[in-house]
């Protein structure tokens, strides 16, 4: 019996040793590694991360940004994200981490991206409804501008260094006019030297326009997060 009950203490001080106390409250996730998960039986050295605990009181994000539309990017800049799974709700936030380095997310996809961790604002009742890996949907607000005139890209001509813009006069024709870029988006030129109400060209009025195909590598939206400019 003395040696029965020796094992049994034993066995309870071999088990208190293998606890693990979380410093938080949560769900505990397996950690991934190169897609091998881990197993029970598995090898491990000191350092390695085994498990994650994802905390249920505050909402933290991932997106992934495109290399070129990585400009701006810097904490503390606000971000608004939908929720694949549940539409209608948006989140409010701030980016927490631009990563340093772009990566690829697909072997045979030559595109980098770079993994911006945000920190999102969520009433309770919804953090209730929310789980670990759901799809996001974001956009990223790099700069604001105040009164500020937007034009198409199209309607913007380079020369050398120069930018200009066809306006229409008091007769009626276009008449080339120098302006200034201040800031810009996908689609859309922030400028100066224009003033509200004038009518622009969208594109050269006197030159003839060379058909283009249109970009076929373009992202596709599963991997499109731009962003944007926000006029005020």
């Amino acid at each position: 019996r003395r040696k029965a009950d020796a094992e049994v203490q034993t066995a309870r001080e071999t088990l208190s040793s293998l606890e693990v106390a979380a410093p938080v409250a949560g769900v505990v996730l397996y950690k991934r590694d190169w897609g091998n998960e881990l197993k029970v039986g598995a090898e491990t050295w000191p350092g390695q991360p085994l498990l994650e605990v994802a905390s249920l009181n505050r909402l933290q994000g991932q997106l992934r940004v495109g290399e070129s539309d990585a400009s701006g990017l810097v904490e503390g800049r606000p971000v608004r994200v939908s929720v694949s799974a549940m539409p209608g709700v948006a989140l409010a936030g701030r980016i927490q981490k631009v990563a340093k380095v772009a990566e690829t997310l697909v072997e045979d996809d030559p595109r980098k991206f770079f993994r911006v961790e945000v920190l999102l604002d969520a009433p309770p009742d919804l953090m209730t409804r929310l789980k670990p890996g759901m799809r996001l949907e974001g956009a990223i607000e790099v700069s604001r501008r105040q009164k500020a005139v937007v034009v198409p890209k199209c309607a913007v001509i380079q020369r050398e260094n120069r930018f200009l813009a066809f306006v229409r006069g008091a007769d009626g024709r276009y008449v080339e006019r120098k302006i200034e870029i201040r800031d810009s988006d996908h689609g859309f030129y922030v400028v100066a030297g224009l003033k509200p109400g004038e009518t622009v060209c969208l594109r050269h009025p006197y030159e003839k326009q060379e058909l283009r195909l249109p970009d076929f590598n373009a992202p596709s939206m599963a991997t499109r997060h731009r962003s944007i400019v926000i006029i005020g």
